[in-house]
């Protein structure tokens, strides 16, 4: 491979690259003299890059690569924030001493890696992984100590959580705890607990039984979520949230009165006999969820009303029928909805997509027009109007079938993998 030869331009432009980079620190005066010699006499281009490919290009480029040398200001600053670090606890004697001795041998950015983790406000240290200061450690213990004097936690259980905390290192240790404390369920969250459950009880959404359970269970609970696990089945969802099955919800007095009051009025319609409505209206009051009450009035709804017929559900059975007759293929169980009847023109109008809006305007028209030129030639006005028609609308109206049998085609083929076979 042939190396391009360097320009004493190029030569120029690396050295100043190297003067440069021992003004800032990177370079002592010995390896600064080395490089200009070495510069000066190098032959091509691979040769000078080797000269400053630890070196940025100026002197704005102040970026912690693991492959530039260190500056002067930066090793300083290293320094600084060990003596910072000493100060606040997060390092003892022996540890800045071991760090302090790494950043004086280390060359590169890469190395100062170990000297350098767990430092606050450094260049490639997460929050998380910040080592733990002496103010850090109080003010967890104030936390926990705050949550037993609040009754969010238990003091036995939490006999040695100084002896935890003295022993974390990392940032991320304290945030595990200050988040199990967030979850741990306080005399108020109790007592918010203890009085719904005491509304549930008098709207009959809860037994007596059930509601000493739950009572007890409460008072026994440690965090938010177990409080929470009790009251669950006695809510309504949100709306706009995702419902969850009707056998999850509780009902109270007011629900069982109104299934009751359908049951009465089903029986004066003639729908329940005497013998029936007693036992429905018996177990209406028996109920304890919401599924319980549907199925007691499932069978008593009124219909609703038949879906509109579709014009692709049509074409779907004539196609598919040809289909099968023609290759001598089985019939497949068609459901209620293939057996729509075939639509008017004011429905598919009305109720129908564009594009069969569209197509049966085009036939129309087309039809119309060609049997108003035909009349027209047939009365002795000649035949010459007949290929405007002929030669202007037939390739749209052709277009037109094209596009039309490919929407249909696709529209059956997703139909027919969609139902069973």
């Amino acid at each position: 491979m042939i190396e391009s030869r360097a320009t004493h331009a190029d030569r120029r432009a690396v050295i100043r690259v190297l003067r440069v980079a021992a003004e800032d620190g990177r370079l002592d005066a010995g390896e600064l003299d080395v490089r200009v010699r070495a510069a000066e006499s190098a032959r091509t281009l691979v040769q000078l890059h080797r000269l400053h490919v630890d070196l940025p290009e100026g002197r704005d480029d102040d970026a912690w690569l693991p492959g530039y040398r260190i500056r002067r200001v930066d090793r300083e600053q290293v320094l600084r924030r060990l003596l910072d670090a000493l100060a606040e606890g997060r390092l003892t004697t022996s540890d800045h001493e071991r760090r302090e001795r790494e950043v004086a041998a280390a060359v590169t950015y890469g190395d100062l890696g170990p000297a350098v983790d767990g430092l606050p406000d450094t260049p490639g240290t997460a929050p998380a992984d910040v080592l733990l200061s002496t103010a850090d450690r109080q003010a967890a213990l104030t936390e926990v100590e705050a949550a037993i004097t609040s009754g969010r936690v238990d003091p036995q259980a939490w006999d040695g959580a100084a002896a935890w905390i003295d022993q974390a290192v990392r940032q991320r240790e304290l945030d595990a705890l200050a988040a199990d404390l967030e979850l741990r369920a306080g005399p108020a969250e109790r007592d918010a607990t203890r009085a719904e459950l005491d509304q549930a009880l008098a709207d009959g959404r809860l037994t007596p039984a059930e509601h000493t359970d739950r009572a007890r269970a409460a008072a026994a609970a440690d965090t938010d979520h177990e409080l929470a696990a009790l009251l669950a089945d006695l809510h309504r969802p949100r709306r706009g949230r995702r419902r969850s099955k009707p056998a999850d919800h509780r009902v109270s007095h007011r629900e069982r009165d109104e299934a009751a009051r359908a049951l009465r009025r089903a029986h004066a319609k003639g729908q329940l006999d005497l013998a029936e409505y007693d036992d429905r209206v018996a177990a209406a009051y028996a109920a304890a969820t919401r599924l319980e009450l549907d199925n007691l009035l499932a069978d008593l709804r009124e219909p609703t009303a038949p879906a509109e017929p579709d014009i692709i559900d049509y074409i779907y059975q004539r196609f598919d029928h040809w289909h099968r007759y023609s290759t001598g293929t089985p019939h497949m169980a068609l459901t209620p909805r293939d057996k729509a009847p075939r639509p008017g023109i004011a429905d598919i109008l009305l109720h129908k997509r564009p594009w069969q809006v569209v197509m049966i305007l085009t036939w129309g028209g087309y039809l119309c027009w060609l049997l108003a030129t035909l009349i027209h030639a047939l009365l002795g006005g000649g035949w010459d109007g007949v290929l405007l028609p002929v030669v202007l609308v037939t390739p749209v109206v052709v277009l037109t079938d094209f596009y039309t049998y490919a929407v249909v085609r696709r529209t059956i083929r997703r139909r027919r993998l969609s139902r069973p076979h």
